[in-house]
């Protein structure tokens, strides 16, 4: 599927270009957050789905723009380094905490 994805991007940024994209990925991830609440509120799945496949779109689209994967994976790699150590101390500040 990534490979699908990654062609539909390239032809997406040929066409339309960068700035546009850029744009379209703000609006999709305000319609993504939307989603959350409406599946929070009323269980709606299917929005939350559609939602996810759009953004997951537009996510690529900016790693192609980046073109830095070296650069991601740094920040992927220190985003999960810093949630690993937080849920091995169970410190999660205001949220409520479960067993750990």
């Amino acid at each position: 599927m990534k490979t699908r994805i990654t062609e539909l991007t390239k032809r997406a940024l040929c066409k339309w270009g960068e700035d546009i994209q850029f744009t379209i990925a703000m609006e999709e991830a305000a319609e993504f957050i939307q989603a959350i609440s409406k599946y929070q509120r009323y269980g709606d799945k299917y929005a939350l789905a559609s939602e996810y496949a759009d953004l997951t779109i537009m996510m690529e689209q900016i790693r192609v723009i980046l073109n830095d994967d070296e650069l991601l994976e740094k920040w992927l790699n220190y985003k999960c380094d810093k949630m690993d150590k937080i849920l091995d101390s169970c410190d999660y500040g205001e949220l409520p905490k479960k067993d750990c």
